[in-house]
């Protein structure tokens, strides 16, 4: 699976105002795929691909996938009756959320579904999300590492407003600069 991360402060900064903020929220794992690879980037939540793919591709970065099952605080296991998550991640943690028998219910991404439960304080409710969204939205994580596969990998797609000209410390498998439009 690929996501797409957008970086405002490489070449020319995107700014709130560009796009809409209901595309991705804080905690989200493309969140943390942008610190990773630029650790003092402004990551930029996109709501429509269309306006993603008006800039410009600058690389990718792999990211570890480690689901957390969070909870409110005062929240216990046996309280649980449904989850919330984006399908792949409620996909990627089948083992774990068969064992609970919660009623499962998609998402448009991880991070969301932390922030939903949060706000409403939901008590029968959980979320499969980062330990990023745990910080976010204070919750209590109930369980660490609930994929089913150990190796979990996604691989984030880096986009900027202009062309950026890789470092040799970062290894990228296509070159942005013959590349460099991804429309």
């Amino acid at each position: 699976m690929v996501l797409i991360c957008l970086f405002g402060n490489i070449a020319g900064p995107l700014s709130a105002s560009d796009l809409s903020s209901s595309w991705g929220v804080s905690g989200a794992y493309s969140e943390t795929a942008a610190e990773k690879a630029y650790p003092n980037c402004e990551a930029v939540p996109c709501e429509q691909f269309d306006i993603a793919f008006e800039v410009t591709y600058c690389g990718e970065v792999q990211l570890p996938i480690r689901h957390c099952l969070l909870a409110n605080h005062g929240v216990r296991v046996e309280d649980l009756t449904r989850v919330l998550s984006h399908p792949q991640a409620l996909a990627q943690c089948e083992n774990t959320l068969t064992t609970l028998r919660v009623i499962r219910e998609a998402v448009d991404n991880t991070a969301g579904a932390a922030q939903f439960v949060a706000l409403h304080k939901l008590k029968d409710t959980t979320d499969v999300a980062s330990l990023g969204a745990a910080r976010v939205y204070d919750m209590n994580v109930l369980a660490q590492d609930i994929q089913d596969d150990a190796d979990n990998i996604t691989r984030f797609l880096m986009l900027a407003r202009e062309p950026v000209i890789p470092g040799t410390d970062r290894p990228f498998k296509v070159d942005p600069t013959k590349n460099s439009r991804l429309k």
